[in-house]
């Protein structure tokens, strides 16, 4: 069984290849192997409101296909296709409701880090 240090779980790049975050339990930035990653049920979170549509591509933008727009009045929640696995975005009604091949960003200070469907969260002092 694989031993992961803990870390408050915010994500400063998410990219192909790599995961890397800050403020972990070792000083420094944890660089995380994408094969390494999924053999730890490594995944990523964000919530909906927090996607982002962008016209240029840059740090933690992510090209989605847009395949379903549902209207809740005040809200519309886009569902996206990100690599062949399903994002959400909410967009309040006055934006513009993107279409086809898209764009999205997802800040780094709302990602969430998990590993097998949990929250990797500090550690706050260790009782070794």
């Amino acid at each position: 069984m694989a031993s992961v240090p803990a870390c408050e779980g915010q994500v400063d790049a998410f990219e192909d290849k790599f995961i890397r975050t800050t403020k972990s339990a070792l000083p420094g930035t944890v660089t995380i192997g994408a094969s390494m990653a999924r053999g730890l049920g490594l995944s990523i979170g964000i919530r909906p409101e927090y996607v982002e549509f962008t016209d240029s591509p840059g740090r933690n933008v992510l090209s989605a296909t847009v395949v379903d727009v549902l209207d809740f009045g005040s809200v519309r929640v886009v569902d996206l296709v990100v690599a062949g696995r399903k994002v959400k975005a909410k967009l309040q009604r006055e934006r513009a409701l993107p279409a086809g091949d898209v764009l999205i960003r997802l800040p780094a200070d709302k990602i969430r880090l998990y590993i097998d469907d949990h929250l990797v969260t500090a550690r706050s002092g260790s009782s070794r």
